[in-house]
């Protein structure tokens, strides 16, 4: 009876790791794939942490604002996007000017700390000064077969022309250490209201009419928990650390 029990428990730890270990990783990966991406949750829930899964689990050459992978990531800055000097007036009035092609095909972009760079209360200040990023995000899939990933703390605190515009948004709403693992709780969103009023997924019960009615008025949301291994990590944690004070963090890794 001991060993039946023993066996039962082994087997449901191990459906239980090979699910968050593979099967969810390849699953928000592919979310990645054909989306842009929004990843939202409060400070230390694990943003950069999924970010990092997804680009190893992908194996993708991709590029980013800050060194998720040595020789794997190539560090461009957000101005890299665009499709300057054109504007939209130029898409309306058909007058689109030709431009250089100076992006790399099939390389996302991973924007970390997104509400820094494009934080909604300068929504003027980007609209004039950054009229064609917006443009760029749309139609990234064909101007370099590509998608545009962002991470922020707040989802609505991320530049609306962008935020508006994204085709997942996933909230990691917490990180835990596990000594060679860390396991990252997620909530995977179709719809950008789902995700802004932290709708969780409806339990389906027996009262089969109800849950129908209310899921009509949601989009798809999905509970996804995710075992990363520690030697996935790469990246700084504190790179804004030397970003301002022009030297590493005092626990950066020599």
């Amino acid at each position: 009876m001991v060993a039946i029990i023993m066996f039962i428990v082994f087997a449901v730890v191990g459906i239980a790791y090979i699910k968050m270990r593979y099967i969810n990783i390849a699953f928000i990966a592919s979310q990645f794939k054909g989306c842009n991406v929004i990843v939202f949750g409060k400070k230390g829930s694990g943003k950069d942490i999924l970010f990092s899964s997804v680009i190893k689990k992908r194996g993708c050459k991709h590029l980013s604002n800050i060194e998720y992978y040595k020789g794997k990531t190539e560090v461009k800055p957000l101005g890299y996007l665009s499709v300057a000097p054109n504007v939209y007036n130029d898409f309306i009035d058909g007058k689109v000017k030709v431009i250089p092609k100076n992006i790399i095909e099939k390389a996302d972009y991973y924007l970390s700390d997104g509400g820094i760079y494009l934080p909604s209360q300068y929504d003027n200040i980007l609209s004039k000064q950054y009229p064609s990023l917006p443009i760029f995000y749309a139609l990234s899939r064909h101007l370099g077969k590509m998608n545009i990933h962002v991470n922020v703390q707040n989802l609505n605190r991320l530049w609306i022309k962008l935020r508006e515009q994204a085709d997942c948004y996933i909230r990691t709403k917490r990180a835990i250490n596990m000594g060679f693992w860390i396991l990252v709780t997620t909530y995977v969103y179709e719809n950008y209201n789902d995700a802004l009023e932290l709708l969780k997924p409806i339990k389906k019960t027996i009262k089969g009419d109800v849950s129908k009615v209310e899921e009509s008025s949601r989009g798809f949301i999905e509970k996804r928990t995710i075992l990363v291994p520690k030697r996935w990590l790469e990246y700084d944690s504190r790179y804004f650390h030397k970003v301002i004070y022009g030297v590493p963090s005092p626990d950066k890794k020599k």
